[in-house]
């Protein structure tokens, strides 16, 4: 992640700016790139089921 050191609290707080669908509740580093960082980031849905993003 370059010369950042981000946090879960970070991440989870620049997630939260999206819509996703369902509660979020883990949101971690996923792979690495030479200008953007990527996360992996999962939500519970009401349902029971989780979705997961990129």
């Amino acid at each position: 992640m370059g010369d950042r050191d981000l946090t879960r609290e970070n991440i989870l707080e620049a997630a939260g700016s999206f819509e996703l669908e369902g509660r979020l509740t883990d949101a971690k580093p996923y792979g690495g790139g030479h200008i953007n960082d990527t996360f992996a980031v999962v939500c519970d849905r009401e349902d029971g089921s989780i979705k997961r993003y990129i």
